[in-house]
């Protein structure tokens, strides 16, 4: 399902120690490899690739959004960090819609030791600060109806539901 936020709202992050910076070139390397992993993961789980063409798919998509890596076009990668602890990513991108810029989040992680301490709803706010400052008036994102704890954060940030997809296997 895609969602998109509700009308605008004040975005701080809740801990003065979070910080988000541009992603290295340096660290750029493992993120698009997890990345690419975890989505064809996901892929998989929702029921609509097999393994194999899920690999195939996620790289297809990585290079169709990354096609020069860290330096593509539109393309805004960051890390998070807690006391220089490394605790989430982001990637978002800005795509024309109706001829204006929207922000999409291509992806957001956070390490699964550094879950429910409000990093996630952080990243969140972090990402809608950086699609306004690159003119967007609204940002989306994609989510696997089975990430229910994902789907809960991004409603209660606002955001709704603005498209659905259903699978059924015969």
């Amino acid at each position: 399902m895609l969602l998109e936020p509700l009308p605008s709202r004040a975005a701080q992050p809740s801990d003065g120690a979070f910080v988000v910076a541009p992603m290295t070139p340096e660290r750029f390397a493992s993120f698009a490899a997890a990345s690419e992993a975890a989505f064809a993961e996901d892929l998989v789980a929702s029921g609509r690739y097999s393994a194999e063409d899920a690999v195939v798919e996620s790289h297809r998509q990585m290079e169709l959004e990354l096609p020069d890596g860290i330096d593509s076009e539109g393309q805004e990668l960051f890390t998070a960090h807690v006391d220089g602890i490394e605790v989430g990513v982001l990637w978002i991108g800005v795509r024309r819609r109706g001829g204006r810029p929207h922000g999409f989040i291509l992806d957001i992680e956070i390490a699964e030791d550094q879950r429910r301490k409000g990093y996630g709803r952080d990243l969140m706010l972090a990402a809608e600060r950086e699609a306004a400052r690159l003119g967007a008036d609204s940002i989306g994102l994609h989510v696997f109806g089975f990430n229910a704890s994902a789907i809960r954060l991004y409603e209660s940030l606002g955001y709704r539901r603005v498209e659905e997809r259903f699978l059924l296997t015969v």
